[in-house]
């Protein structure tokens, strides 16, 4: 049985490295703009329906930008948004049947930038 234990966890962890791939792929191969965040979040928002595995996917550039998608506890999902010139604060809208934001959830202060994911991140060189 423990064997079997492993082998699921193992397998439960590996999907987010694996989606981390594919988006790093995409971004160098030119097919997914990391610039462009309305693309970006659809591309997320495709993974996420396509493995329910997944919990957040999320992109933030070194200047504070950032465009996640994630899923609640019922399996809905919605996508949080900073952009520029008002990087602060995160705005977290519901998501329509396309993937698209809909009405503003909540408002959070704060910098990704400053979370303990992102430093790690900097600091590895890679996506984590």
């Amino acid at each position: 049985m423990s064997s079997r234990v492993t082998k699921q966890l193992s397998n439960y962890l590996a999907t987010p490295q694996q989606v981390n791939g594919i988006n790093a792929q995409a971004i160098d191969l030119g097919m997914l703009n990391s610039q462009d965040f309305d693309t970006t979040r659809r591309f997320f928002w495709q993974h996420m329906k396509l493995s329910e595995k997944l919990t957040y996917i999320l992109f933030c550039s070194q200047q504070g930008e950032y465009v996640g998608i994630g899923r609640e506890d019922d399996g809905s999902l919605y996508t949080e948004r900073i952009q520029a010139p008002d990087i602060t604060p995160i705005k977290r809208y519901a998501i329509d049947q396309r993937g698209n934001p809909t009405k503003l959830l909540s408002t959070a202060a704060g910098s990704p930038r400053e979370d303990v994911w992102y430093k790690n991140t900097v600091a590895g060189g890679k996506p984590t």
